[in-house]
C-alpha cells in the first residue's frame, strides 16, 4: 500500500493543509539532527586539522634522538651517529634516521635594482642541513621533488617565508650565520602552499616561525659546527609502529646511545586537547531525545486528530495495514524534512561555530603559546551522507510507534471519535507510577545531595540513569501534585486575575491527556535540566584552570629557556646579561639542571633540584610545612643551600602515605634516603642501593611550578648544591622531559604585553625554547571561556524544540476541542475566561519542566561539585565555585516568559471560534 503513488499524494496534500504544522514538526526534529550534526562536524574537523598540522609540521618525522644530556659534547660525533643507524640500516627496517644540523637563522630578503633595494627580513627560522642523498631517503617530499643536490649556495625556504618576504624561485637571499654575519644564497625553490616533509618541520615545540634547508656544507658554515650533528630525526615507514614508543629493542638495538624525543606523539597528544566534541555530542543527545519525544507526540496527535478519516476508510473495506500504511507516508515525509533541514542547518551551522569557536582567539594564543594548531571546518561527502542517512533512519523509528496506533482501534470507535477504553489509565496503575517516580526521584536526591561519598568510576553510569530518570519522575510527580491541588492553585492564581473555571478546565485537560501534558513538560525540563548542568560544569573547569588560582611559575620563576648542553647556556646567559631590555625588564636569573633519582623500592622517582642563591632570587618558591626551628620559610631555604645535612622534600612525601606498612615522614625528622639503579628488575630480584644519604627534614615544598611544568621536575627535591653534583652519577631522565636544563627568567610574566616582548627578543637572537606557563594556560583560559559560552548558547538553541512542542500541542488543542469549545461557549464562558484557559494549560506544563529541570540539573552538577572540591588536595588553594545565578537566572526567566506568550496565539484562534465555527471547525 505504501508504495502506492496515490498513497504518497495524499499524505502530501494533508501536509500542505496543515503547512504550519507542518513546518514546526520539521523545524523541531531538525533541531535534534543540525546539534548532533554540528557536534560531528567539531570533531571530524578538529581531528583533521589537527592531523593536517601534525602531517605538515611532522611529516617523516616521529622522533628525535638527541645527544645524552650528560655528555659534555653537544653534538653527535660522525662514528657515534654511524653506530646509531647502522642496526636501522637495512632496507626491512621501518625506522629511517637521517643526522641533522641545525641552527636558528634570520632571513633578509633582497628585491629592486642597485639603485632602488629593498630589505626585507625574518627572524626565528629554523636552518636544517644534511646529505642530499640521506634527505631524499628519509622524506619521499624531497625525493619526488628530483632536485638533485643543492649547491652550497642555494637554499629551500618554506611558504610561509616566501610569502612573507616576497620571494621566488631564482631570488637572492642572506642567512646569518651563528656569529650574526649575512651569507648571499639563491633560492632553488619555495615550498608549495601544502608544504609538508622536513620544509615544515618548526623544530621539537613547534615554535620557529619557519624553515630553510641548506646543503650539509652550507649547513656547517652557518652553524659554525665543523664535525658531528646535532641530532637525529627519526622516522618509521610501517604505520603499525606507535609513534608513542622508539622501538629500542628491535634486532638488539638499545637507547643506551641517545636520548629520544617523542615528538610526533606529543603534537598529537595537543591536538587531542583541543576536541570537544564529546561535550558537545552529550548535549546533542539531549536535543536529539527531545526531538524523538517531540515527533512523536505530534505523530500521534495527528493521528488522533484522523479517526474519523481512518474510519471512513476502514468502513468502505481498507485494512489496518492499509490504513497505517496512508499514515507512514506522512511520517516518512515529515522525518525525510526533519533530516533533511537539520543536516544541512547543522553543516552550515557547524562551520560557523569552528570559526567562533577556535578563531576568534587563534592571533592572541599563537602569540602566547608560541605554536597554534589552526582549525578549519572539514566534513567529507561521505560523513555528511552518513549524517543524512542516520538522521533519517533515526527518525523513521522514531515514526514506527505512532504509525503502529493509527487504525488500531475498531471502526465505530474510529467513526464516533471515542477514546478507547485501553487508552484510560486505571486507578491502580497510576499509583504504581507515582510511586515509581517518588523512589527514582529520593534516589537521585539521596546520591547527589546527602551522601557525601564521592562516586567512583564504576557508579557514575548509574548516577547518570539516576539523573536522568529522577528528571522523569519528578515531572510525572509535579504534573500528579498539580491535579491534587487544583483547588489550592486556583486559590492562589485568583489573586492574579485567572478566574476560578479557567483554572479547574486547564488542569482537567492536562489530566485527560497524561500523555502529551508529560511529554511537552519533559521537554522543556531535559533542556533546563542540560542548561543548568553544563552552565556548572563549565564553571567548575574554568575555576579549577584559573590562573590566578593555580601557580603559575617553573620553580617559582615566571618563565624559562630550555637548553641541551653547556654551550647553548652560556649562550642565553650571555645574552640575558647584555642585552639591555632584558636586564631592565628581568629582575633575576637562575640556572638548573634538575635529573631523576630513583629513591624508592616502588619504582617511584623525583627530581632533584639544587638550592641556590639564584634560584632563592624568583623569590616564589614556597613551603606547605617546615620544622619549627625555623622562623620562616626564607630560614629554612636558607638552611638548606648551606647544610647538606638538610632536605626539603615534595609534599606527596608527607600527604602520600596511606598504608600502615612504614612511618609517615614529619618535618625534622631524620631520614636515610636510598638511590636505586633505573632499570628493569625481575620479580624476586632484591633491591640494593647504590648509594644512600642521611637527611634531615627541614620542610615540604609546594609543586612550586605549574601543572604542565610539573613532569620536568616531578616530585622536585630539594638539596645542597654539592649533594645534587655527588649524585649526579646516579640520575636520568625520562623520555618526556626536555634538554639538560633551564635558564629561569623573572619578570613581570601576569604582563601578556612584557612577555611578548622578552619572547619576541629572544626569538630575534636564536631563542626558540622560551616558556611562560602564565601565558600560555590565560591563552587557554580565553578559549576555554569562549569554548563554555558557546556550549551554554548551544544548548540553549535546543530549547526551540520545547518551544515548538509546546506551539504544536495548544494549535492542536484548539483544533480537536472544536465542540468541546462550541459548547462552553453555548454556557456562557467569556472569552476571558477560555483564553486565560489555554494560556494557563501550557503555562503550567512549561513552568513545571523548566523549574523541575532547573533543580535536577543543580542537584546532579553537585554531585560533581563534590568530586572536584574532594579533588583538590589539603595543602592545595580550595576549590571556590560559584553558582552561575547571573546565566541560568535570565536564562529560565526568558524560556518562561517565552512559553508564556507561545501561548498567547492558540488562545487567540480558540477566541476567534464562534460557537457555529467551532462545530464546523471538529467536523472538517
Amino acid at each position: 500500500m505504501i508504495g502506492s503513488r496515490l498513497v504518497w499524494k495524499m499524505a502530501w496534500q494533508n501536509m500542505k493543509r496543515h503547512w504550519k504544522q507542518t513546518l514546526l514538526t520539521a523545524l523541531a526534529g531538525a533541531i535534534g539532527t543540525m546539534l548532533l550534526s554540528v557536534s560531528f562536524i567539531n570533531y571530524e574537523s578538529v581531528k583533521e586539522s589537527g592531523q593536517r598540522w601534525v602531517d605538515k609540521r611532522f611529516g617523516p618525522v616521529d622522533w628525535e634522538l638527541a645527544p645524552l644530556q650528560q655528555k659534555s659534547s653537544a653534538v653527535f660525533t660522525a662514528e657515534e651517529a654511524e653506530k646509531i643507524i647502522a642496526p636501522y640500516a637495512a632496507n626491512s627496517d621501518p625506522v629511517r634516521i637521517l643526522p641533522i644540523i641545525k641552527g636558528e637563522t634570520v632571513a633578509i630578503a633582497q628585491t629592486g635594482d642597485q639603485d632602488e633595494r629593498r630589505r626585507q627580513s625574518k627572524s626565528g627560522l629554523l636552518m636544517l642541513g644534511f646529505a642530499d642523498s640521506q634527505g631524499a631517503n628519509f622524506d619521499a617530499k624531497l625525493q619526488a621533488l628530483q632536485l638533485g643536490s643543492l649547491r652550497d649556495d642555494e637554499v629551500i625556504i618554506d611558504d610561509e617565508t616566501a610569502r612573507t618576504l616576497g620571494l621566488t624561485e631564482g631570488d637572492a637571499i642572506k642567512l646569518t650565520d651563528y656569529a650574526g654575519n649575512p651569507v648571499l644564497f639563491q633560492i632553488r625553490m619555495a615550498a608549495t602552499h601544502e608544504q609538508a616533509g622536513l620544509i615544515g618541520f618548526r623544530g621539537a615545540n613547534g615554535a620557529a616561525s619557519g624553515t630553510v634547508i641548506v646543503s650539509e656544507q652550507a649547513a656547517r658554515k652557518l652553524s659554525g659546527l665543523k664535525e658531528g650533528y646535532h641530532t637525529l630525526l627519526a622516522g618509521s615507514t610501517d604505520p603499525s609502529v606507535p609513534v608513542n614508543i622508539f622501538p629500542f629493542f628491535i634486532g638488539g638495538k638499545d637507547a643506551s646511545k641517545f636520548d629520544v624525543r617523542m615528538l610526533k606523539s606529543e603534537a598529537t597528544s595537543r591536538t587531542k586537547k583541543l576536541n570537544f566534541g564529546l561535550i558537545i555530542a552529550m548535549i546533542s543527545s539531549v536535543a536529539v531525545v527531545s526531538s524523538a519525544l517531540m515527533v512523536r507526540q505530534v505523530l500521534i496527535m495527528i493521528a488522533e486528530s484522523r479517526k474519523n478519516l481512518f474510519g471512513v476508510l476502514r468502513a468502505i473495506g481498507l485494512s489496518q495495514r492499509q490504513v497505517r500504511g496512508i499514515f507512514a507516508a506522512e511520517a516518512l515525509l515529515l522525518s525525510l524534512f526533519s533530516a533533511t533541514i537539520g543536516t544541512v542547518l547543522g553543516t552550515a551551522g557547524g562551520y560557523g561555530l569552528i570559526k567562533l569557536f577556535y578563531g576568534q582567539y587563534a592571533e592572541q594564543l599563537s602569540q602566547m603559546s608560541g605554536a597554534n594548531i589552526p582549525i578549519e571546518p572539514h566534513i567529507a561527502l561521505g560523513g555528511f551522507v552518513l549524517l543524512f542517512v542516520s538522521a533519517l533512519i533515526y527518525f523513521g523509528l522514531v515514526t514506527l510507534g505512532a504509525v503502529r496506533q493509527a487504525g488500531r482501534v475498531s471502526i465505530v470507535e474510529m467513526l464516533r471519535g471515542a477514546v478507547p477504553a485501553r487508552a484510560v489509565r486505571k486507578r491502580k496503575r497510576i499509583s504504581l507510577v507515582i510511586w515509581c517516580s517518588l523512589a527514582v526521584v529520593a534516589a537521585h536526591l539521596y546520591t547527589a545531595l546527602l551522601t557525601n561519598s564521592v562516586p567512583s568510576g564504576d557508579k557514575i553510569g548509574t548516577i547518570l540513569l539516576l539523573w536522568i530518570g529522577g528528571c522523569i519522575g519528578a515531572v510525572i510527580l509535579a504534573l500528579w501534585l498539580i491535579e491534587r491541588c487544583s483547588s489550592w492553585i486556583g486559590n492562589v492564581l485568583k489573586w492574579t486575575g485567572f478566574p476560578l473555571v479557567s483554572v479547574g478546565l486547564a488542569i482537567k485537560y492536562l489530566s485527560v491527556n497524561r500523555g502529551r501534558t508529560v511529554t511537552v513538560a519533559l521537554l522543556f525540563a531535559f533542556v533546563m535540566m542540560t542548561l543548568t548542568f553544563t552552565a556548572n560544569i563549565t564553571a567548575v573547569m574554568l575555576s579549577a584552570n584559573d590562573v590566578e588560582r593555580n601557580n603559575m611559575t617553573m620553580l617559582g620563576y615566571g618563565g624559562y629557556i630550555i637548553y641541551d648542553h653547556a654551550a647553548q647556556k652560556d649562550a642565553i646567559l650571555r645574552l640575558a646579561n647584555e642585552d639591555e631590555w632584558i636586564t631592565a625588564n628581568v629582575s633575576s636569573i637562575a640556572a638548573v639542571e634538575p635529573y631523576m633519582l630513583l629513591t624508592d623500592e616502588g619504582g617511584f622517582s623525583q627530581a632533584f633540584v639544587p638550592v641556590t642563591k639564584e634560584l632563592l632570587q624568583g623569590g616564589e618558591l614556597r613551603l606547605i610545612e617546615r620544622d619549627p626551628q625555623f622562623k620562616s620559610d626564607d630560614e629554612a631555604w636558607a638552611k638548606v643551600m648551606s647544610d647538606p645535612g638538610y632536605i626539603v622534600l615534595p609534599i606527596s612525601k608527607r600527604w602520600d602515605q596511606d598504608d600502615n606498612s612504614r612511618a609517615a615522614v614529619r618535618v625534622g625528622d631524620k631520614i636515610v634516603l636510598p638511590v636505586y639503579a633505573d632499570k628493569l628488575r625481575a620479580t624476586n630480584e632484591q633491591w640494593q642501593p647504590l648509594t644512600e644519604r642521611a637527611f634531615t627534614v627541614a620542610g615540604f615544598a609546594d609543586s612550586n611550578s605549574a601543572k604542565d611544568e610539573n613532569l620536568e621536575v616531578y616530585d622536585a627535591t630539594y638539596v645542597h648544591q654539592s649533594v645534587h653534583q655527588d649524585l649526579r652519577p646516579y640520575g636520568f631522565k625520562w623520555p618526556n622531559q626536555h634538554g639538560m636544563g633551564f635558564v629561569l627568567l623573572q619578570f613581570d610574566y601576569r604582563n601578556v604585553e612584557v612577555m611578548q616582548q622578552l619572547k619576541d627578543r629572544l626569538i630575534m637572537n636564536g631563542i626558540l625554547t622560551f616558556k611562560a606557563p602564565y601565558a600560555e594556560q590565560l591563552g587557554e583560559q580565553m578559549v576555554n571561556r569562549q569554548l563554555s559560552r558557546g556550549f551554554i548558547g548551544f544548548t540553549a538553541l535546543s530549547a526551540l524544540i520545547g518551544l515548538f512542542g509546546l506551539a504544536i500541542v495548544q494549535f492542536r488543542a484548539v483544533h480537536e476541542r472544536g465542540k468541546a469549545i462550541a459548547m462552553m461557549r453555548c454556557i456562557g464562558l467569556s472569552a476571558k475566561q477560555m483564553s486565560r484557559m489555554f494560556v494557563l494549560e501550557g503555562s503550567m506544563m512549561a513552568i513545571a519542566g523548566l523549574l523541575i529541570g532547573w533543580g535536577i540539573g543543580s542537584s546532579g552538577a553537585a554531585v560533581f561539585f563534590r568530586m572536584a572540591k574532594q579533588s583538590v588536595k589539603p595543602h592545595e588553594q580550595p576549590l571556590s565555585i560559584d553558582y552561575p545565578f547571573e546565566l541560568l537566572v535570565p536564562l529560565l526567566i526568558g524560556l518562561v516568559i517565552t512559553a508564556v506568550l507561545i501561548n498567547i496565539g492558540p488562545a487567540r484562534a480558540a477566541l476567534r471560534l464562534s460557537p457555529a465555527d467551532a462545530l464546523r471547525e471538529t467536523e472538517s
